[in-house]
């Protein structure tokens, strides 16, 4: 009996062991997603960007600017936590640097880049490479017979003054423009729908750092806590479509990502 629970002991260890060193896999991986919509005209491809946090993918950031040649997109939109506290400017600003040298960028801060504590001089250097920081205020993007109205919150103000802000970033609505809502927080998307976005970009989350696909979607978002809802993937609220990214981020926390590789998105906005 003791041999028989020793060895049923040793398997259980095994197994368990081997489910979590498989589930360790921190390479490059891509998300795609099509949306469809009426306003669109041409299609648009946008390369989505979250939770990066100053991690470096070879040389340079060689690794992730070559997966995002291949896509061939028509924008690049960044949804904050770009840059860490911990990590070197530098491994995210050679990313930066490159991205905006190929493709119209757009930029919206999330926390981290606030406790640098350097949040405004980050973003006078992103603007100063060429990159349109969405700091509560709006931007058209035109493809051909199609626009996009680009709206971007600044994270550090959010909580307080997202009425406000909100109402800020909507004044320049084009009535002909798909509405596009790059938000770093997608656990606010309640009181984000209200305003009636079609489409809202998030990161944040990271995936919940622990998944079990198929049956668990995350373990533990920041702001959402255990067993988060809006952890990564494609969600409706009304008539708001929110597609969470599961970032980047791999090197930052002593945590590691399970069953949750580093992603970018890849959005095909289609007429429909």
């Amino acid at each position: 009996m003791k041999k028989w629970l020793l060895s049923i002991g040793g398997l259980t260890i095994t197994v368990g062991v081997a489910f979590v060193l498989g589930g360790v896999d921190n390479r490059l991986s891509i998300r795609r997603y099509r949306y469809y919509h009426p306003k669109v005209k041409e299609s648009v491809r946008a390369v989505v960007i979250t939770d990066l946090h100053s991690n470096l993918y070879g040389e340079r950031q060689k690794d992730l600017l070559a997966m995002i040649t291949q896509q061939h997109p028509d924008i690049v939109l960044l949804v904050g936590d770009i840059v860490d506290e911990y990590m070197p400017l530098g491994h995210a600003m050679h990313f930066l640097t490159g991205v905006a040298k190929d493709y119209p960028t757009y930029y919206v801060t999330g926390n981290h880049e606030y406790y640098t504590h350097k949040g405004e001089e980050v973003k006078q250097l992103i603007r100063a490479i060429g990159i349109e920081v969405l700091d509560n205020r709006a931007v058209l993007f035109h493809k051909g017979r199609t626009t996009l109205q680009l709206n971007g919150v600044d994270d550090m103000e959010f909580k307080a003054l997202h009425t406000q802000l909100m109402s800020e970033t909507l004044k320049v609505k084009d009535s002909d423009a798909l509405q596009i809502l790059l938000l770093h927080r997608p656990e606010v998307i309640r009181e984000v729908a209200m305003y009636h976005y079609d489409l809202v970009f998030s990161g944040h989350a990271h995936g919940g750092q622990w998944r079990i696909p198929g049956i668990l979607n995350g373990v533990y978002a920041p702001g959402q806590n255990l067993f988060p809802k809006f952890a990564g993937g494609e969600y409706r609220i009304n008539t708001t479509t929110l597609i969470v990214s599961r970032g980047l981020d791999t090197q930052s926390h002593k945590i590691p990502r399970l069953y949750n590789p580093p992603e970018i998105l890849v959005v095909d906005i289609a007429k429909g």
